[in-house]
């Protein structure tokens, strides 16, 4: 079957399923759903800003993922396991309180990074194509022929 364009439609588009292809004794049926297609111009400075913010935003999470799992082991450790051992215990109620923060510190962080990553994307979908500067090239002047050197004779 040709699934080339013809003109800006699809073969098919009109019906709501393509007819059934055979293939190795069962039918298949295709079926074409229309898609939007959205492109945004950026800058550099947009690229570059989300992709630094995306990178430290990762960072962020993966420490709070590590400071969680540490809340979660110490806290499991500390309602299961009777430690006698004052200072054991103490240590215990310590690292779990200590994980507990970072964990909560890390988790803000990443989520304020995350919200503005997110606005810096909706602001570059704000841009507008109009405001966008292109660098224009000068055209290239034509040599004038009295100030060329002459041709040399070629031997």
């Amino acid at each position: 079957m040709d699934f080339q364009r013809r003109g800006n439609r699809m073969p098919f588009e009109s019906q709501e399923n393509m007819p059934p292809i055979q293939v190795a004794g069962v039918n298949i049926t295709m079926q074409l759903i229309p898609k939007n297609i959205r492109v945004y111009y950026l800058t550099e400075e947009h690229l570059e800003t989300i992709a630094t913010l995306n990178l430290t935003n990762s960072v962020y999470l993966g420490f709070f993922g590590i400071c969680l799992g540490l809340l979660a082991a110490f806290g499991i450790t500390l309602t299961t396991v009777e430690i006698r051992d004052a200072v054991p215990h103490a240590m215990f109620v310590a690292l779990t309180f200590s994980s507990a923060i970072l964990s909560l510190l890390l988790g803000i962080i990443f989520l304020v990074g995350f919200k503005r990553s997110r606005e810096e994307i909706h602001r570059a979908k704000r841009t507008e194509p109009a405001s966008i500067v292109m660098p224009t090239v000068p055209p290239v002047p034509k040599p004038d022929p009295s100030t060329l050197p002459p041709a040399r004779a070629s031997s």
